[in-house]
């Protein structure tokens, strides 16, 4: 990696701590400059203005999410683990990003704007992983014979509308409490029993989660 590239990796590592911890609105250029002891010039010789530099960091938070979640997904074949999992890791995923709010319909009107089309790849990404679960369920014979593409964007947009009204649902309104989140996990993995039962799934591998 070149130095100019190193240069502006730290530069959006710098801008995601503040927008995770602050959001986007309350934070600066000065500040992030700041933070890393990068002068004023500099930080906009790599980013000529804030918006590009939230199109960077959203880029770089969603090629990460899915790297990770590749990892989490290695080698499992039950599909209630994967679900499970799934659950898990976007629990984590809140914790870390939630002041980005990426899965609300109400967030930032600049992430809205410019990295409309990097959240749209996104939710296709996670929805074909998802199907290619559930198509590989349905040819064990695990499944009824359903559509996986339908059934992963209905499963996802479940989960994210669960973890919204439950999350919209606290008196905490900045951010959610660890009862919040612990309540929406455990109220998304029924949710996940629900909708296998719903697909007479006959899965009998044990999971680990």
């Amino acid at each position: 990696m070149s130095e100019n590239d190193k240069k502006r990796e730290l530069i959006i590592e710098s801008a995601m701590r503040r927008f995770s911890h602050f959001g986007i609105q309350k934070t600066t250029m000065n500040e992030i400059a700041d933070d890393i002891a990068v002068t004023q010039p500099s930080l906009y010789y790599y980013f000529p203005d804030k918006t590009s530099l939230i199109v960077a960091v959203i880029e770089k938070i969603s090629n990460e999410y899915f790297e990770e979640l590749e990892k989490k997904l290695k080698d499992i074949i039950c599909l209630k683990e994967v679900f499970y999992k799934i659950i898990a890791f976007r629990k984590g995923f809140v914790e870390r990003y939630f002041m980005l709010h990426l899965t609300d319909p109400s967030s930032d009107a600049i992430i809205r704007e410019n990295c409309s089309g990097i959240l749209n790849n996104s939710r296709r990404k996670e929805t074909d992983i998802v199907a290619g679960f559930i198509k590989s369920s349905v040819n064990r014979g695990e499944l009824s014979n359903v559509d996986p593409e339908k059934m992963s964007a209905l499963f996802l947009d479940s989960l994210t509308g669960l973890s919204m009204w439950i999350i919209a649902r606290s008196e905490k309104k900045l951010y959610p409490g660890t009862e919040q989140l612990q309540d929406v996990e455990i109220r998304q993995q029924e949710l996940a029993d629900i909708f296998l039962r719903g697909l007479k799934y006959k899965g009998t591998n044990p999971i680990s989660v």
